[in-house]
């Protein structure tokens, strides 16, 4: 029997490369907060990044892949703490106003609206990023129903549904600037009617 050989680990990206990478990415989220989607060619990104179009097709062969990785790169993760929920939620979310304002969130989120339906890529994108987020929520909101912070029957994914659909709505559609006095009220109002202890 032959011996089996440990995997060869995997070689350092030159720093050239790394440096370059890091420039177009940045290029493309600047692209995408000025105009969305429609803004981003490799022309476009060559200029703004300083490089070639050579190198753009070295690391994304398709246009797509840079897309994807560029709208990934600048939707923040969900890191739900410790303590109760209304506190939870209010860190957290307090820590993304910032980003629901900005214009870059508006343009990933109308990419994500516009391109969805027809792209399976998008669509799962969508779910690792925005889906997964509203399930950390969801799943905390639980976690405090099951602790006896909240009612049993407390409808965690409504609640959690809710509360990013609103920003979101609030923010995109509305055009309203979010601020944590309005979060908090948000927050409240969702899940008021639903403590045991009056805990926040």
């Amino acid at each position: 029997m032959r011996d089996k050989k440990s995997p060869e680990p995997a070689p350092a990206l030159d720093p050239r490369v790394a440096k370059s990478r890091k420039a177009i990415l940045a290029a493309a989220a600047r692209l995408l907060a000025a105009g969305g989607t429609s803004d981003i060619s490799y022309t476009r990104l060559a200029d703004e990044a300083g490089v070639g179009r050579a190198t753009l097709y070295r690391h994304w062969p398709e246009p797509l892949d840079l897309l994807l990785e560029a709208m990934e790169l600048v939707v923040p993760e969900i890191e739900l703490g410790e303590g109760p929920i209304g506190e939870r939620l209010m860190r957290e979310l307090g820590r993304r106003i910032d980003w629901f304002n900005s214009s870059i969130c508006g343009a990933v989120i109308a990419s994500i609206i516009n391109r969805a339906a027809e792209e399976p890529r998008i669509r799962r994108m969508r779910d690792r990023t925005l889906g997964l987020s509203t399930k950390m929520l969801r799943d905390a909101i639980a976690q405090a129903a099951r602790s006896g912070e909240l009612r049993p029957d407390t409808p965690a994914d409504l609640i959690a549904k809710g509360l990013v659909g609103t920003l979101l709505f609030d923010r995109h559609m509305l055009g309203n600037s979010l601020t944590q006095h309005g979060l908090s009220e948000l927050v409240e109002s969702l899940l008021s009617g639903w403590r045991i202890n009056r805990l926040r």
